[in-house]
């Protein structure tokens, strides 16, 4: 017998070229949920068509209501007013623990402005992040940079990493838009538990143009952080919060979506011969050495 996957249902009403692809509509089918999954951004342009997805009862999965889900044809849809998905921020103690054994600390930050998106399959990508320990308005102009660069790119999330700075920092908005939703900063970010249960859900990722599939994640975390102070804080992110924050998390652990994605998404939808050709780009543009 076969359970239904999960589908996390975005509580922003544009339409993001960031760590998420997009899905037209969804119902519920027998036993199933059919995803009609459609072009909706540059990262994410699969043709339009009827798939279902099933997975074994064994395998943890929870059904998600789908409050008020309205498509327009272009992967836009909104939730009822007032509804958003769960992130409860804490202060305490016990936070980030013995951060000096897990990464070096950066001397300075280096980066030119406008910041610009590393393509896979850049070496930045896969760098060690080291650890920020300088608090300061370099470190605050990076992030409003990093904003700045997010938006501009539809996205709603961005790890620094992804613009050639090899911190670890991320920025990210649920909402996607500026003026809209809350923007979260967080730096030398751990994940200290992940929830028991897991879904599927298509992720593209600025990095990756056009490439966009499935990848299962807990449909929650718990996770230590520091603000752009220095602040000590703890927040617990449950559905859309939480898989953008383990999409960019990810990226600071030099880790990339489609690490996680099983042998059939990359071959069956074509995932692998999509990083192909971008690694042919990217060798064509820059070399074998690869960019600087």
């Amino acid at each position: 017998a076969n359970t239904p996957i999960c589908v996390i249902i975005p509580t922003h009403t544009r339409v993001y070229r960031g760590i998420v692809g997009k899905m037209h509509c969804a119902m519920r089918v027998s036993s199933q949920v059919a995803c009609r999954v459609g072009p909706v951004s540059a990262s994410c342009n699969r043709p339009a068509v009827m798939r279902t997805v099933a997975r074994p009862a064994h395998t943890a999965t929870r059904s998600v209501q789908h409050y008020g889900l309205s498509a327009n044809g272009r992967g836009l849809r909104t939730l009822p007013h007032g509804r958003r998905e769960l992130g409860i921020v804490n202060g305490g103690r016990g936070f980030l623990r013995n951060m000096e054994e897990l990464a070096p600390e950066a001397d300075k930050l280096e980066y030119s402005l406008p910041l610009e998106v590393e393509m896979y399959p850049s070496k930045k990508l896969r760098a060690k992040n080291l650890r920020v320990g300088k608090f300061d308005e370099e470190l605050e102009t990076l992030a409003t940079e990093m904003f700045k660069t997010m938006y501009r790119t539809d996205g709603v999330g961005l790890a620094a990493p992804q613009v050639g700075v090899n911190v670890q920092l991320m920025v990210y908005n649920p909402e996607g838009a500026p003026n809209m939703g809350k923007e979260y900063v967080l730096v030398n970010p751990k994940i200290v538990k992940r929830g028991k249960e897991t879904d599927l859900f298509d992720e593209g990722c600025l990095s990756f143009p056009k490439i966009c599939a499935e990848v299962e994640r807990p449909l929650s975390c718990k996770v230590e952080y520091q603000d752009l102070k220095g602040r000590k804080k703890t927040m617990k992110l449950v559905g859309w919060q939480a898989r953008i924050f383990q999409h960019e998390f990810d990226h600071l652990e030099g880790k990339l979506f489609h690490d996680r994605m099983t042998e059939e998404v990359l071959k069956n939808d074509g995932v692998q011969s999509q990083l192909d050709a971008l690694i042919a780009e990217h060798k064509k543009k820059y070399g074998d050495g690869g960019a600087p």
